[in-house]
């Protein structure tokens, strides 16, 4: 399967986690990021951005199932799992479309643009978009309403809301099973089910979760399990550093721990004499 050409986009999306620079080069094969650019330690997802869609979508959907699997190997520093994916398969929605990397599987459906149903959800100059997300856990978490605004930021971007004034676009989300890089894959997800819809959109989006592993190797689309070995809890920056200053920000950070370990050392023996 030949690959897409990447592209250097001067404004490249800020990540949740401050993950890739705003003058990376995005890359994209298969759901595969060739080409990194400056990658800050941590994890997070990396956001893929192209003016072109419609004449290379076709290359990886069978027009008689829309359904197309691919395996790759080789990448960094381990195999990224089989991707699969499905468009049209709710009869109910308007577009529609099944993304999975390995376990981890989604389903995202697309209706309208539609008429508000209040004056609460229109805008006068564009359409609104409505995202609500799903998980497999059944109550709704924090996780999942920060999920809902990273995609409705993200799309809000590509799509051509200006279109559909005063109309409103509802992405339904639904955690079919997560084995890991979950956003990355709703996010393809939600891709495929706008092209499903026959929505307009200024380029296509892709994602992909990576890690950096304690001996600085790169691990892309890791597993639940890699994910969550991880360490690191919430990572907040405010403008762009270099990885040398976000790896002594993350020294300073341990040696906190430390101190407050120490501490409660201290205390515990303190009572205990």
């Amino acid at each position: 399967m030949q690959g897409l050409e990447g592209a250097r986009y001067p404004n490249t999306w800020d990540c949740a986690m401050t993950i890739l620079k705003r003058d990376g080069v995005a890359g994209f094969y298969a759901g595969v990021v060739p080409r990194l650019g400056r990658v800050i330690p941590g994890q997070g997802i990396i956001f893929m951005s192209y003016d072109t869609i419609s004449m290379h979508v076709a290359k990886y959907l069978d027009d008689g199932t829309n359904k197309v699997t691919v395996n790759l190997s080789g990448v960094q520093s381990k195999e990224i799992r089989p991707l699969s994916c499905e468009q049209g398969l709710l009869n109910r929605a308007d577009g529609s479309a099944r993304f999975s990397h390995g376990s981890t599987s989604v389903v995202a459906s697309v209706n309208g643009p539609a008429a508000a149903k209040n004056r609460r959800q229109e805008k006068v100059d564009a359409a609104t978009l409505e995202v609500v997300f799903k998980s497999d856990k059944g109550a709704p978490t924090a996780r999942d309403k920060e999920y809902e605004v990273i995609l409705r930021q993200t799309f809000e971007t590509v799509v051509y809301l200006e279109n559909f004034p005063r109309a409103v676009i509802s992405l339904t989300v639904q955690v079919v099973e997560d084995d890991g890089s979950l956003l990355a894959v709703a996010i393809n997800a939600v891709n495929l089910a706008l092209l499903d819809a026959g929505i307009p959109m200024r380029s296509l989006v892709g994602a992909i979760t990576c890690s950096i592993l304690d001996d600085g190797q790169l691990c892309l689309d890791p597993s639940l399990t890699e994910g969550d070995n991880d360490g690191i809890l919430t990572s907040l920056t405010t403008g762009l550093l270099n990885e040398s200053q976000y790896f002594a920000s993350s020294e300073i950070c341990r040696s906190v721990l430390s101190f407050v370990r120490i501490a409660q050392e201290s205390k515990f023996q303190k009572a205990a004499a």
